[in-house]
């Protein structure tokens, strides 16, 4: 009898390491939900993948699938990443506007007083990161050509 370690995530990812993480390799739910010790349809299950997903991102590798669907998960190759990181990046974005638009369209009125700061720093806040992102493009051109050091280039 083996001894295994909680959080049982954690533990599968040992295991999972033992073995070798490596692009395109393919597991199956059933693994998941042996090491895991809960169905494939449980609160508990879907919370220990994203832990599993968190930390092989950190290692440099993605796991993609849904294991009540497809019943198989996958360390996607590495040149699908940028098209992930680009993905992730717009669902942030367009996740930001909608912030601004309901915040921006919410009456003060509807609002207690003790809310109106905290509603308003939010909003600006969130306005001036949006702002910060349409201007990137503009200020990385510039300081690639005036200087590269500041943007870690040439280290």
């Amino acid at each position: 009898m083996s001894v295994r370690k909680l959080p049982l995530w954690k533990n599968l990812l040992e295991s999972m390491e033992a073995g070798g993480i490596e692009y395109g390799k393919v597991y199956d739910a059933a693994y998941f939900e042996g090491e895991l010790s809960c169905g494939r349809n449980s609160m508990q299950f879907g919370l220990a993948v994203h832990h599993i997903r968190v930390a092989l991102e950190h290692k440099g590798f993605y796991l993609q699938g849904h294991a009540q669907r497809s019943g198989t998960m996958v360390i996607v190759p590495a040149t699908k990443h940028v098209g992930i990181a680009r993905n992730v990046e717009r669902r942030i974005r367009k996740g930001r506007r909608r912030a601004i638009v309901l915040l921006s369209e919410t009456e003060r009125a509807a609002l207690p007083k003790k809310f109106h700061a905290a509603h308003d720093r939010a909003l600006e806040r969130m306005e001036i990161r949006e702002l910060l992102e349409l201007r990137a493009g503009r200020v990385h051109r510039v300081l690639l050509k005036k200087a590269p050091k500041v943007l870690g280039i040439g280290r």
